[in-house]
């Protein structure tokens, strides 16, 4: 699962392909009004995919640290240190 969500990630945001997949999206999609709307939705739901994963990331990475500092502050005041 997490292997997945990765690689489609990495699908998304990849920067050495984009001028690559712009080109055959436009040469299979010209004139067609449903093919840019096809494109329209997919770079939609793929905006929203990267806030919600971008989201999620960020309660991780706060709630590990929040942790952090609640360990940090017990060694602090453990008498055994």
């Amino acid at each position: 699962m997490f292997g997945i969500i990765s690689i489609y990630t990495y699908g998304i945001i990849s920067p050495e392909r984009l001028d690559e997949i712009s080109k055959q999206v436009v040469a299979a999609n010209t004139g067609s009004i449903s093919g840019i709307a096809d494109l329209i939705l997919k770079i939609i739901f793929d905006l929203i995919f990267i806030i919600v994963f971008f989201v999620l990331m960020a309660a991780l990475f706060l709630a590990l640290f929040v942790r952090g500092i609640w360990l940090w502050m017990y060694m602090m005041l453990s008498p055994a240190f």
